[in-house]
């Protein structure tokens, strides 16, 4: 069938077509199925709703093999997944632009806050500070610690986040980059180890034979 748009109207008119077949439709069709991105895209969209659920594209391969009996190599799944998550919730560049909007927002609504955002001599972003009110206030009731935790960004702008409460103590990982840092500023603070962060990587480290420390957890 041949056909062709009548003026960009959104009409078409045929302009050939035959209708003799010399073999079953599932013949010249079904052995030919594929997918596009898109397709799938839009498949798997209502899965990444919950953004706590893990859904990597082995999972998509697996479950387009199921519904649609049909085989797609891991970067189709992979763009399928960057469409449906691009579809369901913005471009991470989109984000970052709302920043700024949202930073004023939470000015007006905790008054007395420190927000600041920092970005570089290009207009990029760089980082951000946000302390609310009320946490500051909290400050007065809180025990002389100082709490120094990180954490490891993923996606397009990879990166490390670390985030530092203080008064006057100082309580710090076993990093050795850390424990100079807070030396350093608080030369006569004693500062210690995170006996579950210890835990967690005896656990990682020593996973045949951590369990012959389970006596010393509790310490």
């Amino acid at each position: 069938m041949k056909a062709s748009n009548i003026n960009k109207s959104g009409m078409f008119r045929i302009r050939a077509f035959n209708g003799k077949h010399t073999c079953p439709l599932k013949d010249r069709v079904y052995s030919q199925r594929h997918v596009t991105r898109y397709l799938i895209g839009g498949i798997v969209k209502p899965k990444f709703v919950d953004h706590k659920r893990k859904y990597t594209p082995a999972d998509i391969r697996k479950d387009v093999k199921i519904d649609l009996g049909v085989d797609v190599n891991y970067m189709l799944a992979w763009r399928a997944r960057e469409k449906a998550l691009k579809s369901l919730r913005g471009t991470p560049a989109a984000s970052y632009a709302k920043l700024p909007a949202y930073l004023y927002m939470m000015d007006i609504t905790y008054p007395g806050s420190h927000i600041r955002m920092k970005k570089s001599m290009n207009n990029e972003f760089l980082y951000l500070f946000v302390a609310l009110n009320t946490f500051i206030q909290g400050f007065n009731h809180c025990r002389p610690v100082v709490v120094v935790d990180v954490s490891h960004l993923r996606g397009p702008y990879n990166g490390t986040f670390v985030a530092a409460s203080t008064t006057d103590g100082a309580v710090s990982d076993r990093i050795e980059s850390i424990i100079k840092a807070v030396t350093n500023v608080y030369s006569n603070v004693p500062h210690y180890a995170c006996m579950f962060h210890l835990w967690n990587n005896v656990q990682k480290k020593f996973r045949k034979s951590h369990e012959k420390l389970s006596g010393k957890k509790k310490i």
